[in-house]
C-alpha cells in the first residue's frame, strides 16, 4: 500500500519539531498562536472548529507557497472546504481500546466532494501557546479515506489506530483496514477485541462521515 508523508504548514513560526503521524515517514509540527483559549465556555471540539476555521481561512488568504510546497494547487485550496471533524480512537497491539488523554480532532479538507488533505489539531493546554492547539496539515491519508466511499458512503464510521501501525474503519461489526504503516493486517483476535472494547468504551463517538 502506498504511504504518504504527513507534511505540516507553519503559520506563525518556522521552527519544526518531530511529531508522530500515521504516514510512517518524517512529519513535522507547528504550534500556531491565536488569540483566545479553549476556556471561554465552549467545548474543546467547538474551540477546535473555531481555531481550524481561522487557520484555514488564513491559509487561503496567504501566499500560495504555503501550501504549494505540500503539493496542493491554488485552485484546490481556494475552492476547498473543511469537513466535519472526527476523532481517531487508539488501540494497543492486542486490539484493546485505550483512552487518549490528549484531545485530537481530525478535519478533512474537501475539494469537489473528495478528501484531498487532512488537518489534525491537538489540544495541549500546557504547551505554552496561547491557543492551546498544535496544528498539522498535509495530504496524509485522504486518498485512503476516499477509497472507502463506495462501500461505506452512507455510514457513520469509527476510525481506529492500532499502535501507530495501521488505520481502520469500524462500521457496526465490520472492521476494514485502509492504511498500513508496517506489519500485517488485523488478526481475528485483534478484530474481536477492537469490536468488543470500542463498543463498550465509547458511548458517543466522534464519527467520520463522507463529505456530500
Amino acid at each position: 500500500m502506498r504511504i504518504k508523508g504527513f507534511a505540516i504548514i507553519i503559520f506563525c513560526i518556522t521552527a519544526l519539531v518531530a511529531l508522530w503521524g500515521c504516514s510512517g515517514s518524517d512529519p513535522a509540527v507547528n504550534s500556531a498562536e491565536t488569540p483566545g483559549s479553549a476556556t471561554d465556555g465552549l467545548s474543546i471540539r467547538e474551540c477546535a472548529i473555531e481555531y481550524v476555521t481561522q487557520q484555514f481561512t488564513g491559509m487561503k488568504e496567504g501566499p500560495p507557497v504555503i501550501y504549494e510546497t505540500l503539493g496542493f494547487t491554488e485552485a484546490e485550496i481556494g475552492s476547498s472546504q473543511l469537513g466535519e471533524p472526527f476523532k481517531i480512537y487508539l488501540f494497543d497491539d492486542t486490539g484493546q481500546f485505550f483512552e487518549n488523554t490528549t484531545e485530537v480532532f481530525v478535519f478533512p479538507v474537501v475539494f469537489s466532494s473528495d478528501i484531498i488533505g487532512i488537518i489534525e489539531v491537538a489540544y495541549l493546554p500546557d504547551s505554552g501557546y496561547e491557543s492551546g492547539f498544535n496544528f498539522g496539515f498535509g495530504r496524509s491519508y485522504g486518498d485512503e479515506l476516499n477509497s472507502l466511499r463506495n462501500e461505506y458512503k452512507d455510514d457513520d464510521l469509527i476510525i481506529g489506530n492500532l499502535n501507530a501501525r495501521l488505520l481502520f474503519a469500524i462500521s457496526g461489526e465490520e472492521v476494514t483496514v485502509f492504511m498500513i504503516n508496517f506489519g500485517g493486517d488485523l488478526t481475528e483476535v485483534q478484530t474481536n477485541n477492537i469490536l468488543s472494547t470500542v463498543h463498550s468504551a465509547v458511548d458517543d463517538p466522534n464519527h467520520f462521515r463522507f463529505p456530500e
